[in-house]
């Protein structure tokens, strides 16, 4: 038959990745050996590759440890293979290996520790980073400074990531993103409304990720017109159409809950193909927030008869709607059925509700 080279390997072993047989690529490395092809970079890449896409951490450092010589690819391959599976720890132990063998980081590199960092809230190794960016000067890559915004926003340092915003030419989507998510993340509500019409002015279209981040911002602010703005050319573009993007819907609802515009808030969900708990739970908590008990509570039944577990959000929101339509009745029945009924623990936020019931009862 035709014998397979340095060239065959690769292609197959992607192949296999691509259709997810993962079995396939196990047999195609232990053939590497008969071939005496294990060392070989190009095939030994693709595998690395391979095993990092199963999340096989294992295999692939035998492979990567395997190889005479190991290209910066490889080494950041091995780093962000790491970190996509939370193995932070090991992702740095990849990097600082890769200073002793005098490997030169490249931006890919610098991003993929970045982002590590963020998740770890490392401002110190953080901005050493940044040092080392300006150093090398690659402080002029888009992809970077989005890396090094995220980390200064996650390190809580609103300031910093602000400044590297402000001082960037290229700015992408992802820059904007960033930027507002900081801003949203630290509770400046009033600042991330602000980018957004920065934004705007800028000419950037908004995408969903933009959209997802300003909602939150409206709630807290109460901001019912810009709400209603965001929802509207979120309609006009087609953003969130999929009707079955729960997590979407949800935001916009729980914008109108927190609005008072519990029409508004009605009109999404009754358009939702599908509704989850937290989508009902949204519209328990609305009702009963202002003051519309039975509403909350006739919710509650219509979710029980749609089959949705309720959970301690659930009764939360039943709860604090008997307490604010003074159903002590009801509220000290729903307490009971909690935990016999249906399986939900009451927890010191259930109690609170209680006491604040009977509380207002007299």
């Amino acid at each position: 038959g035709v014998v397979p080279d340095k060239f065959t390997f690769p292609s197959v072993t992607k192949a296999c990745s691509d259709n997810l047989e993962v079995l396939e690529v196990t047999k195609i490395h232990g053939l590497l050996f008969k071939f005496g092809l294990e060392s070989d970079l190009f095939i030994g890449s693709a595998l690395v590759h391979s095993y990092l896409k199963f999340a096989l951490m294992v295999e692939a450092q035998e492979v990567f440890e395997e190889l005479p010589v190991k290209d910066v690819v490889l080494w950041n391959a091995m780093i962000n293979g790491h970190a996509q599976i939370g193995q932070f720890d090991m992702a740095l132990e990849v990097f600082r290996r890769m200073g002793e063998e005098r490997v030169v980081p490249s931006r890919f590199t610098v991003t993929g520790v970045l982002s590590v960092f963020s998740v770890m809230g490392d401002l110190n190794n953080g901005k050493a980073m940044h040092g080392f960016v300006v150093k090398m000067g690659y402080d002029s890559g888009v992809a970077v400074l989005n890396a090094l915004i995220d980390m200064y926003g996650k390190c809580k340092c609103v300031g910093d990531a602000l400044e590297i915003f402000d001082m960037m030419d290229g700015k992408d989507i992802f820059s904007w993103n960033s930027i507002i998510c900081v801003h949203e993340q630290c509770g400046d509500h009033d600042g991330t409304l602000e980018l957004f019409n920065r934004m705007l002015n800028a000419g950037v279209q908004p995408d969903l990720v933009t959209v997802t981040t300003l909602l939150p911002a409206c709630s807290h602010l109460a901001a019912l017109m810009q709400g209603r703005e965001i929802h509207g050319y979120m309609i006009i573009n087609g953003l969130g159409k999929d009707s079955d993007d729960v997590y979407v819907n949800n935001a916009v609802m729980d914008m109108y809950t927190k609005c008072g515009s519990m029409r508004e808030a009605c009109l999404v969900f009754d358009k939702m193909s599908y509704q989850d708990a937290a989508s009902w739970n949204i519209m328990i908590m609305g009702y009963g927030m202002h003051g519309f008990g039975n509403e909350a509570l006739d919710m509650f039944s219509r979710m029980i008869e749609a089959r949705l577990k309720p959970d301690e959000v659930t009764f939360v929101g039943v709860l604090s709607a008997c307490s604010h339509a003074g159903l002590l009745g009801q509220g000290r029945e729903f307490l009971a059925q909690m935990q016999l009924k249906y399986g939900v623990v009451p927890t010191i936020e259930h109690y609170t509700c209680v006491i604040d019931m009977l509380g207002r009862g007299g």
